[in-house]
């Protein structure tokens, strides 16, 4: 009766031994299935950390390069517009100084046939005797006096000079105008009119 008693026990401490053991065998698959999942889980999501970084520094770098672009667009229609700007100018100023060198260009040429009109006159003065001893030496005197062969000499030269000067400014003032479309009709001075018309004056429409 004892050892059957003995063995019943025996017999039931194996079986709890047995049951514990079962369930910590079961416990301990569940948990290395558990931490296979947790892995494999965490791979995946180590993978789409990875993917998503590279598309957030594929798109970093296009936002970069468009910001790049769009700054250099930027740059350049600041220059376009201040080019522009300059170039408005430079039409402005030269439209507005066309009007007076066009006039000053032609009134140096009315004043250059002015003048060789003027000389005409005074070479039959000067092969016209004079009879009047004291009104020839008076004469000689003022002309001495204002060097009048040197004034006659020199100031055709200086007129062309300034003519030569004026139509430089004429061309270039001409020049920065057709860089940019003309806004007005520039009339320019009529040459002077020859002798018969010389006579009455001469009229510049502006």
């Amino acid at each position: 009766m004892h050892l059957e008693t003995l063995a019943h026990d025996t017999d039931s401490e194996d079986v709890a031994l047995l049951r514990t053991l079962a369930n910590q065998t079961a416990i301990a698959i569940e948990n290395a299935r558990s931490y296979e999942a947790l892995q494999a889980l965490t791979r995946d999501l180590n993978v789409k950390v990875r993917h998503q970084t590279d598309e957030l520094r594929a798109s970093n770098d296009q936002l970069s390069h468009a910001f790049d672009e769009l700054k250099s667009a930027q740059a350049q229609l600041v220059q376009s517009e201040k080019m522009a700007s300059l170039g408005q100018l430079v039409a402005g100023v030269a439209h507005e100084l066309n009007n007076p060198a066009s006039f000053v260009h032609g009134g140096l040429a009315n004043l250059a046939e002015f003048l060789s009109r003027f000389i005409d006159v005074i070479h039959v003065y000067e092969h016209t005797p004079i009879s009047d001893p004291a009104a020839a030496q008076a004469i000689d005197a003022a002309r001495a006096h204002v060097r009048l062969d040197y004034l006659m000499r020199e100031t055709p030269e200086l007129l062309r000079i300034c003519a030569e000067g004026s139509e430089r400014i004429k061309k270039s003032s001409t020049t920065c105008r057709s860089s940019r479309a003309p806004t007005a009709v520039i009339a320019y001075p009529p040459r002077l009119p020859k002798a018969s018309r010389a006579r009455s004056g001469c009229s510049v429409t502006g």
